[in-house]
């Protein structure tokens, strides 16, 4: 082999080795999993506090490349309260960060908000213990260092909130000492384009550092009488879902409510009880659900006879619906007579507390067609409290048979022109009786006309 042709292979060579080695890097890359300081594959707390130390004293061993989450080329403090803030929920993007990215200063633990818990733990830093937090947000005073005069100003902090917290009202947005629908529709409007202008402190009424619609829906709440106390509220606090006008009810005026502000009319509504779906957004799905809810709702069903009663939305929450059969001594005789065939019932509506309670307007009853019934013969009978019946006709849907009401009563489902064989033993018995006295009397006038006959 000559040396021209040996180099030229050396060199081809050396290329496709080099751009192996440059592809396998990239690949490599690629793989790594910013804030994955320990390459566990996931990113928390235990990220941040190695990356905290190793910031200290690199005493220990690191993904680096992981670790240096703003990619500045170094591995510092700030990579570390990113983690932690990231683990916490602030909405951070790894990668090429600004110092100046979301932080609220004074939140010494990352939790969203700056409280004594935040003194407290600052405290046990600065006493040498090992805890876990935020560097950049606990320099108060932005000198690059965490020290006594940083706890200092925190607690200043603290107290002018404490005094301001004391002199505003939280929920009065307007400032006008009334907490109303005004002070919610204000906020509403805010949440929506910032377009007016309102007491910002007020208006954070679950002090979370942030003005949005579950500040409008704890205002609403408040004002429409849920059991609402401002301050630190939880986003699990008190909510009926679908309730979207707030006054503790679900019914058609919550559907015609959501629909308006769907169309883009200017309508207060509880936007988180709104979200039907707990998607973050309104639009016709959580109408439609809206709906469907109502419809489920408004059906109580007593699950052994299988009989059911739709309410009207105007109707007490919270009934139940008790069925029993009717005992045979209970039926009148009159529908025995009617009908071989027939079902009857005991239908009623108890509130919470075992009451009696009849419905406002009139509601819709479907009964269970029995399967030997023929559903073209049925009529339903109201028992009334003196033994008399009152009909009611019947719309047969599917293997129900429905009617409506505006009283709960003794109910009987009957099959008509059903002959019922006591009835016809009974009819059999008085033709045979009259039968047998007929006979009696044409015999005695045949004897008597016989005897006649034999005197002459």
């Amino acid at each position: 082999m000559n040396v021209k042709k040996f180099s030229k292979i050396f060199c081809n060579s050396l290329a496709l080795f080099l751009l192996l080695n440059v592809n396998i890097t990239n690949a490599l890359e690629k793989n790594i999993q910013l804030g994955d300081a320990n390459s566990d594959g996931v990113i928390d707390n235990n990220d941040a506090q190695l990356v905290l130390k190793y910031a200290a004293d690199n005493s220990i061993e690191i993904n680096k490349e992981a670790a240096d989450v703003n990619q500045d080329g170094k591995i510092d403090s700030f990579d570390a309260s990113l983690i932690l803030r990231y683990v916490s929920g602030y909405d951070i993007e790894f990668g090429n960060v600004s110092s100046e990215s979301e932080c609220l200063l004074g939140d010494v633990n990352a939790d969203k908000k700056v409280n004594n818990e935040d003194v407290e733990l600052l405290n046990k830093y600065l006493a040498s213990e090992e805890v876990l937090i935020d560097l950049v947000a606990a320099d108060m005073n932005k000198d690059d260092k965490v020290n006594i005069l940083d706890l200092s100003i925190l607690r200043n902090l603290l107290a002018d909130q404490s005094k301001n917290q004391q002199n505003i009202k939280l929920g009065d947005v307007n400032s006008d000492g009334v907490i109303d629908n005004n002070d919610a529709q204000l906020v509403l409007k805010y949440v929506a384009d910032n377009s007016v202008e309102i007491n910002k402190e007020a208006a954070d009424v679950n002090q979370d550092g942030k003005i949005d619609s579950f500040d409008v829906a704890l205002i609403l709440r408040y004002v429409s009488g849920y059991d609402v106390e401002f301050g630190n509220v939880s986003s699990e606090s008190e909510c009926l879902l679908g309730d979207v006008n707030a006054d503790k009810k679900i019914n058609n005026e919550d559907v015609e409510l959501l629909n308006k502000y769907l169309a883009g009319e200017e309508v207060l509504i509880d936007l988180v009880a709104a979200d039907m779906n707990k998607d973050g957004k309104l639009d016709i799905l959580d109408l439609s659900m809206l709906r469907q809810l109502l419809t489920n709702n408004f059906f109580i069903e007593d699950h052994d006879s299988g009989i059911k009663i739709q309410l009207n939305d105007n109707e007490e929450n919270n009934l139940n619906l008790k069925v029993t059969t009717l005992e045979k001594n209970k039926i009148p005789s009159k529908i025995v007579e009617m009908s071989a065939k027939y079902i009857a019932y005991d239908i009623s509506l108890k509130n919470p507390n075992g009451i009696d309670v009849q419905p406002n307007s009139k509601v819709k009853v479907s009964i269970p067609i029995p399967v030997d019934f023929d559903k073209t013969k049925l009529l339903v009978y109201r028992i009334e409290d003196d033994g008399t019946l009152t009909k009611f006709n019947v719309i047969v849907n599917g293997e129900n048979a429905e009617f409506e009401v505006d009283h709960f009563s003794n109910y009987v489902l009957i099959e008509t022109n059903v002959k019922n064989p006591q009835t016809l033993d009974s009819n059999n018995n008085l033709f045979i009786i009259i039968s047998i006295i007929c006979c009696g009397f044409i015999l005695v006038k045949i004897l008597r006309l016989n005897n006649v006959l034999k005197s002459k």
